[in-house]
């Protein structure tokens, strides 16, 4: 977050310039964006890029129709992510090893993260009651899910941002996008999607110890 202060002398500016200078832009949430929960999404819906094919087949029964299109630019966005040059010139193999590593890891994090955000805002973890539940008796799936997608959030953001710094350390972009080929058959995509959403889940379980 960041901002600047405006001082004020009788209700007029003391200076019109605007100091000390930001050395970004700031990202607007789009309305897709904002439908999702998620950020920097838009352009990786499959009807806005060519390169996005449709990850999740569905008949559009029940409510699942309203997060489909955000799971699908969701899984775009990190096969784009993880399609990457393996290391940078001038790093010895290990260095490289662990560059494609941080490479890889970035965007299957992220993809984690907006899957737990977007699955929050269906409330569907919503859990109300956070008192222990009774001996001999079991919490609901809201209340077992709403630890593992907070732990999600907040333990993978935490760990982009290191990672991050790591690859800020090595002196190397944060990625180096190669051209995505897809050469897989008409079902695969949405094995792709499950299989993101099941190791998701995986590192939430870790992380309550079960």
């Amino acid at each position: 977050m960041t901002g600047r202060i405006k001082l004020t002398k009788n209700g007029v500016k003391v200076s019109e310039e605007n100091k000390p200078a930001i050395p970004y832009e700031y990202s607007c949430i789009s309305p897709f964006d904002k439908s999702c929960s998620t950020y920097n999404l838009d352009g990786f819906q499959p009807t806005m890029d060519s390169k996005c094919p449709k990850f999740i087949c569905y008949e559009a029964f029940g409510y699942i129709g309203e997060m489909v299109t955000c799971v699908d630019a969701m899984d775009c966005q990190m096969l784009q992510g993880m399609t990457t040059y393996y290391g940078d010139e001038g790093k010895d193999t290990k260095e490289n090893d662990t560059i494609l590593f941080l490479r890889e890891m970035i965007p299957h994090h992220q993809n984690a993260v907006n899957m737990a955000k977007n699955f929050m805002a269906t409330k569907e973890s919503n859990c109300l009651d956070r008192t222990p539940a009774p001996r001999g008796e079991k919490r609901g799936p809201k209340c077992l899910l709403d630890p593992v997608v907070r732990g999600i959030i907040n333990t993978q953001n935490s760990q982009i941002q290191a990672m991050l710094g790591l690859l800020e350390t090595f002196d190397v972009a944060e990625e180096a996008q190669c051209e995505v080929i897809l050469e897989a058959s008409a079902h695969s995509p949405a094995k792709v999607s499950y299989l993101g959403a099941f190791v998701a889940l995986l590192a939430g379980f870790e992380l309550l110890g079960f």
